[in-house]
């Protein structure tokens, strides 16, 4: 990889302070705020800065400047480009259908219950089994890409589904089996209990509630990349499988359920007694922002998600170096005026207090995540519309 495939996604200053119509004092603020991340150029005194952040800047700026620009900003956490039944983001994190996440994985609604809730708009009573899978490949490499081979795989061993049959438990229960490091048919139970035996973790009481409260957490966040995925797809008239495909592959990025993987890596590079230095080390370098597992731009005041989790993974495991350090994290980034801990962080450190790791977090979070990608698919086959934004040509930058 040469030098200029490195820095693709970095400007130099001249070209930062260009787009944002700033002089360089400002955009060394911004950096110094965590808003912009930079870089050191090796064997060189000056610095890169990233270009994503540079454009988001830009963009919210322009959005109070008319209507272009708001419907441009609505593609990065801007307005809403649409309307929905089945969940809406609230300070106190996501509803579903008018009840918080939060409550239900508090009461401890069972997840195919809460899948009930968002696909028909009832919580369901009935439990799933998993059906018989054709043979399939035992592959080897990481969890979540062996997944996405074998629901590939599995897709061309069924017949064609109607979307009715097959947006709810046709697809979620089986797809628990494809995680297991051998694609056989688990033994009966919950949702729960089955992913935590694919995962390979310890089958208890306490920790099936734990596995059960996550799917829930993770059921449905309103219009992420995985579930605007799925809509795309499913407004083009893919078939389920496709649907679930496309979302999935969405998901498996590390800015969206990938991020459990560099919070992985956070939590294993420190320790507790280490982690205010790590703190100080990432706000030295002008990267706080990016500090991974912490800070939603929907939650002002912090994602109820992430505190909840990590509280559970406390609960369950509370000695565990991973969890020690997920909480001595919170304290010092806190301490620092940072952002409280999102999702990630929180289904990282239980994934960890369940034994399964960051990427058994993840491979939770996807299927959690499968009950919401399926309700917004049903919605928007009903809605009847091909999902088309335009583009607004601008030339090369």
């Amino acid at each position: 990889m040469g030098a200029e495939e490195v820095w693709t996604h970095w400007v130099d200053a001249r070209r930062a302070c260009a787009i944002l119509k700033v002089k360089r004092r400002t955009l060394y603020s911004y950096v110094s705020q965590g808003r912009i991340r930079s870089a050191p150029v090796p064997d060189s005194r000056e610095r890169r800065y990233a270009i994503e952040d540079v454009m988001r800047l830009r963009d919210r700026a322009r959005a109070r400047s008319g209507h272009g620009p708001v419907a441009a900003n609505a593609l990065d956490w801007g307005e809403p480009v649409l309307d929905t039944a089945v969940c809406a983001i609230t300070p106190d994190g996501p509803s579903y259908r008018g009840r918080l996440a939060t409550e239900l994985a508090r009461d401890d609604v069972p997840y195919e219950a809460v899948a009930g809730l968002l696909l028909d708009g009832a919580l369901a009573e009935r439990m799933w089994q998993p059906e018989s899978l054709p043979a399939l490949p035992a592959l080897p490499g990481k969890r979540l890409p062996r997944f996405l081979a074998r629901m590939a795989a599995w897709r061309a061993a069924r017949e064609r589904l109607s979307m009715a049959d097959a947006l709810g438990p046709a697809l979620i229960a089986p797809a628990v089996a494809l995680l297991a490091d051998e694609p056989e048919v688990l033994a009966g139970g919950s949702v729960a209990e089955q992913m935590l035996a694919a995962l390979g973790g310890r089958v208890t009481p306490r920790a099936s509630a734990a596995t059960n409260r996550a799917l829930v957490l993770c059921a449905e966040h309103e219009l992420n990349a995985s579930t605007f995925a799925a809509r795309v797809a499913a407004s083009a008239g893919a078939d389920p499988f496709a649907v679930v495909l496309a979302a999935l592959s969405t998901h498996t990025g590390g800015r969206h359920g990938g991020q459990s993987r560099h919070v992985g890596v956070l939590l294993e590079s420190t320790s507790p007694e280490r982690a205010e230095g790590t703190v100080r080390s990432w706000i030295r370098r002008g990267e706080m922002a990016s500090l991974p597992g912490f800070g939603h731009p929907l939650y002002a005041d912090g994602d109820p998600r992430g505190a909840f989790l990590l509280e559970e993974a406390e609960a369950l495991a509370p000695r565990r170096k991973a969890v020690r350090t997920a909480r001595a994290l919170t304290e010092a980034a806190s301490a620092a005026g940072y952002e409280p801990p999102n999702l990630d962080l929180g289904l990282t450190a239980l994934g960890h207090a369940l034994g399964v790791g960051a990427e058994g977090a993840q491979a939770i979070f996807a299927v959690g995540r499968m009950a919401g990608w399926l309700a917004h698919a049903r919605e928007q086959r009903a809605d009847g519309r091909i999902l088309r934004p335009r583009a607004r040509y601008v030339g090369a930058l």
